[in-house]
């Protein structure tokens, strides 16, 4: 079993749930939920046991980057090599999981959030959801 950071992953039922956990108090940064729900995805997909997957968030909003996070200052070539294939990872998985791929969406689904929920087969949103990039 793989050991997550930024995500929770739970088996129960046959549903496989990737819960994104608040960045405030998650041990990782963005660059690696990328990469840990590409993971998760990739484990979830050859679990004979798991029917379909939930992605959701245990965060006030579904995806949202970190407050005050500097967007193109002082970036470093190599951890965009690895943000890169941490979101072509992650999509890649999602587009070729065989079992449904549900999006639980409440508050604000931004950037990679946003891109993740129009990637799952269904889109459950509570009323408060607003997707943006």
């Amino acid at each position: 079993m793989t050991d997550y950071h930024t995500i929770r992953v739970e088996r129960a039922d046959g549903i496989g749930t990737i819960a994104l956990l608040d960045s405030k108090t998650s041990s990782g940064g963005a660059h690696s939920s990328h990469t840990e729900i590409g993971a998760a995805l990739g484990d979830l997909r050859f679990d004979n046991d798991v029917r379909v997957v939930v992605i959701k968030s245990d965060a006030e909003h579904f995806y949202s980057p970190p407050p005050g996070r500097p967007r193109m200052a002082n970036r470093v070539p190599g951890d965009d090599w690895d943000l890169t294939q941490g979101l072509h990872r992650a999509f890649q998985n999602v587009i070729e999981i065989e079992k449904p791929v549900i999006a639980q969406v409440h508050g604000q689904a931004a950037g990679f959030g946003a891109s993740l929920t129009f990637a799952c087969d269904f889109i459950v949103a509570a009323e408060d959801a607003v997707l943006g990039d």
